[in-house]
């Protein structure tokens, strides 16, 4: 079995969230990609995961200053296939 996560459904935090998500994990930003009025986010962890964010995101994060960040996905986001 493996899962996925639309990258759109992955939230990046400054700080541990506080919500409804269980699936909450810190990390740190690898890769930061411009893709229009998105920005990409490849953020390295327990679990590797792929954000997208908007620009203005990126800017109130500062994730290109601060690479410590929080990571959240709620599980109705989870997609889980038969290997």
């Amino acid at each position: 079995m493996f899962a996925t996560v639309p990258p759109h459904a992955v939230t990046i935090h400054a700080t541990r969230p506080e919500g409804s998500a269980r699936n909450v994990w810190p990390g740190e930003v690898a890769a930061v990609e411009p893709l229009g009025s998105r920005v990409r986010v490849s953020v390295d962890g327990l679990l590797p995961i792929v954000a997208e964010i908007t620009s203005d995101s990126l800017e109130r994060l500062d994730l290109l200053v601060r690479p410590r960040v929080w990571v959240s996905v709620k599980a109705t986001e989870v997609e889980v296939y038969p290997a």
